[in-house]
């Protein structure tokens, strides 16, 4: 599907939506049933619209696009895996809810959209990394590229000095971090270990962002159930040293009587007035 198929099918899905800016009320979830580990992202010349999209696991299609204009009203408006030839490996593996498609990272850059994630294969263990298949899609939507990178959870970030960078999750150990070419999969060595954590076992889905010449990372943590949360660190230099939010955990469900629990998995996204 191409990039503006699917502005079509969001402008005409959306057609009914109101602005944020006339909402006063809502009820979560905004977007009900299996929608894990969401990543969005907002694109103003594509009418204001703001794009998500979810971990799959085993399910088929996989990859759901939801499109809204208000964070509130949500529409799904493709999948980014619809075909079986684009990752036929996905149907012979072992049956199990940790297997499958992992964490993506939703962007668009220079009217493309890219989604980075990982297909993973729970029945290999240990520092067998063949378990780990990290791979690119791009609107719309492409054959995977895949890549080499021992780990889960890859996300893009674009800096100033017009490279590309992937940062992904090592061994539930730590964040490594190395240049990436998104057209070829070819990573430039070495990776590098940015940021351990705070403490808590697993740091994974990092994002990196840009402002005021502060880059912060933001990573889930301690594991995918009561501890889960989202923590934050920042640093002058995209290969740190990174330093940890006194205010951390920034989101998490851990002993509160919250309604959603085992909350970690986040990312941040601009609207059209530029408030995060």
């Amino acid at each position: 599907m191409k990039v503006t198929t699917v502005l079509a099918a969001a402008a005409t899905l959306l057609s009914s939506t109101s602005s944020a800016q006339n909402v006063s009320t809502y009820n979560n979830p905004v977007i009900s049933g299996f929608h894990p580990d969401p990543s969005c992202t907002f694109v103003p010349e594509l009418d204001n619209t703001f794009f998500c999209t979810f971990s799959s696991f085993l399910t088929f299609p996989g990859l759901p696009i939801y499109a809204s204009r208000d964070l509130i009203n949500w529409k799904l408006i493709s999948n980014a895996l619809h075909n079986p030839d684009q990752l036929p490996a996905l149907a012979f593996l072992p049956r199990g809810a940790t297997s499958g498609i992992y964490a993506p990272t939703l962007r668009y850059r220079d009217g493309k959209f890219y989604i980075l994630t990982t297909l993973a294969n729970q029945a290999l263990y240990g520092e067998n990394y063949t378990r780990w298949d990290n791979f690119i899609l791009t609107s719309g939507w492409s054959e995977p590229v895949h890549f080499d990178f021992p780990g889960i959870d890859p996300s893009p970030f674009w800096d100033d000095d017009g490279k590309t960078y992937m940062t992904g999750s090592i061994d539930g150990k730590a964040i490594w971090q190395a240049e990436i070419d998104l057209e070829t999969g070819e990573v430039f060595g070495p990776l590098v270990d940015i940021w351990n954590g705070t403490g808590l076992p697993s740091p994974e889905a990092p994002h990196v962002y840009k402002k005021d010449g502060w880059y912060y990372l933001l990573t889930a943590e301690g594991g995918i159930r009561e501890r889960h949360r989202s923590n934050f660190a920042r640093s002058t230099n995209l290969f740190g040293p990174y330093e940890g939010d006194p205010a951390n955990p920034v989101l998490s469900g851990y002993l509160s009587h919250d309604y959603f629990q085992a909350v970690g998995h986040s990312d941040i996204s601009t609207d059209a007035l530029g408030q995060y």
